[in-house]
């Protein structure tokens, strides 16, 4: 409670929740923050999961950041306690710009409301695309009433905007440009020239970045891999996957 009230003793003007900091989180608090005339707060729920995320606890730079429960996984944190820390926090933050992650988490929803009640501008982050799975009816009505809270959206690209209008956002603000990261500190840790230097472009690998889980569908770019391999002519690129999971011993295999 200390730290929250430490974090929050200027007040931030946007706010931006996710339930796990990584690197890519940083960047996009970072750019925010230097913004004239905003103050930007970064929340996260805790700094490591047992499930989801292989990250590394990070500090902050260039804005203010909190987590809620420091000592503890994302999993271990119940229902009840995510809701009461998000309320206490949002309300001693008091940011006028609320943008949260994980609306389908029934805390989140509550939280949103709550923020609505406190006349507060909440938006949702979002880059889920129609495609992305069968939907059904059912739950397609659902999300319709999970998203009734926002005023608008930040979303990764065309087809999660158009997702976001079907399911009736369509006449509140939509911007994109949510899946961002920092170029500089990309070209930093690699430590190489930027292309076109360096490498040539025809002895490049394949390269995809992903946590190593079913809905990520990595057998299909091994599969697509493979029937490269078996047809390409000449020199063949390296297939390199770059990520954690549970299945990384069957990929493997």
């Amino acid at each position: 409670r200390s730290e929250m009230s430490d974090a929050v003793a200027t007040r931030a003007s946007i706010l931006f929740l996710w339930g796990q900091f990584g690197p890519y989180h940083q960047d996009r608090c970072k750019a925010a923050a230097t913004l004239p005339r905003h103050t930007v707060l970064g929340v996260e729920i805790a700094n490591n999961s047992s499930h989801h995320y292989a990250w590394s606890p990070t500090e902050a730079s260039g804005f203010t950041k909190i987590t809620l429960f420091p000592d503890q996984t994302y999993e271990q944190v119940g229902f009840l306690r995510r809701l009461s820390s998000l309320t206490r926090m949002g309300m001693h933050a008091g940011a006028d710009y609320n943008f949260l992650c994980h609306y389908d988490q029934p805390e989140i929803f509550m939280f949103a409301v709550v923020l609505r009640l406190l006349r507060r501008r909440v938006f949702i982050m979002w880059e889920s695309k129609f495609d992305d799975r069968p939907r059904s009816c059912w739950r397609e009505i659902l999300k319709w009433c999970l998203l009734r809270p926002y005023h608008g959206a930040l979303t990764s690209g065309v087809r999660s905007r158009s997702y976001l209008m079907f399911l009736g956002m369509a006449s509140r603000p939509i911007a994109s440009g949510y899946d961002s990261v920092s170029i500089e500190r990309l070209r930093t840790l690699a430590g190489l020239p930027s292309a076109p230097a360096g490498t040539s472009f025809q002895q490049r690998d394949f390269v995809v970045i992903a946590r190593i889980v079913a809905k990520k569908n990595l057998s299909l770019v091994i599969a697509a891999y493979d029937l490269y391999r078996r047809r390409a002519q000449g020199n063949l690129r390296k297939l390199v996957i770059l990520g954690t999971g549970p299945l990384d011993a069957a990929l493997k295999a």
